[in-house]
């Protein structure tokens, strides 16, 4: 019988997730918590790391007041409560902190977006994950143009620079191949989806979209740009990433501002 990638890892972060629960200051409030999976995500291609799992608990501000003053204080002041170890990251949110995060659209809200779509139920027995993931599809009718516009400009500026670089500088090539890079897989991730992952799997999400499979090449050469034939390639290439970036954008903002002037628009003042 074949196993689907990660299924061992997937079973191992369930039982260990069930296992917090069932301690003594979690299990009197375990009917209204809910537990998610977050990694790895649900989606076909994950190679997951098999050392490695995220889990989120999620609980009521009112119910964490129950909880013994080690939880309780940083849940109320902050909302949010990180534990790791060597098996897994473990986050406590409050409700109001997980929801207040999904109602930005800044990147930490893009990925908890994403995070939230591609997560799995562990633990949910009020069904919480159904109106969280709908409020991570939902944004203001004004957001997606103000999540884009910054991705496209500086992906503007990042491929511009690494146009100039000298191949046997690689220390400032590196930096600006990650920066363009980096706004490239968001950009073709939130054209899709609204959202983008975490960085961790920014490149395998962003090589699945349109503007993905149109710089493959591009991307896949970024990607090892430590390598010399890798790196020329992409500083050469950076005029047809360009263009490609256009090309998808074209539809949606070609006649924006921002769009046919991005030198003169990146040097207006802030307000």
């Amino acid at each position: 019988m074949t196993i689907e990638p990660g299924a061992a890892l997937r079973a191992q972060a369930r039982d260990w997730g069930r296992s917090r629960l069932a301690t003594p200051a979690w299990a009197p409030l375990e009917h209204g918590l809910t537990l998610l999976l977050i990694d790895p995500p649900t989606v076909e291609w994950v190679a997951p790391d098999p050392s490695a799992f995220a889990l989120w608990l999620i609980v009521e501000t009112s119910e964490a007041r129950s909880l013994p003053l080690e939880l309780r204080e940083p849940l109320i002041r902050d909302g949010v409560l990180l534990d790791h170890d060597d098996e897994a990251v473990f986050t406590v949110f409050t409700v109001d902190r997980i929801e207040a995060v999904l109602a930005g659209i800044g990147r930490r809200a893009l990925e908890m977006r994403w995070s939230i779509r591609h997560a799995e139920p562990v633990h949910d027995v009020l069904r919480r994950i159904e109106t969280l993931g709908a409020a991570a599809e939902r944004l203001p009718e004004d957001a997606p143009e103000r999540i884009v516009r910054p991705l496209y400009l500086q992906a503007h500026s990042a491929l511009r620079a690494l146009r100039s670089i000298d191949v046997e500088q690689p220390g400032g090539g590196a930096i600006a191949v990650g920066e363009a890079a980096g706004a490239i897989s968001r950009l073709a991730c939130v054209l899709e989806e609204g959202n983008h992952p975490p960085a961790q799997w920014l490149f395998p999400t962003a090589v699945e979209t349109e503007l993905g499979q149109r710089m493959a090449s591009w991307l896949s050469d970024s990607a090892r740009y430590s390598d010399e034939g890798a790196a020329q390639r992409t500083i050469n290439g950076c005029e047809a990433a360009w263009h490609a970036v256009q090309a998808v954008v074209h539809p949606l903002y070609g006649s924006t501002a921002w769009f046919l002037s991005p030198d003169v628009w990146a040097l207006r003042p802030p307000r």
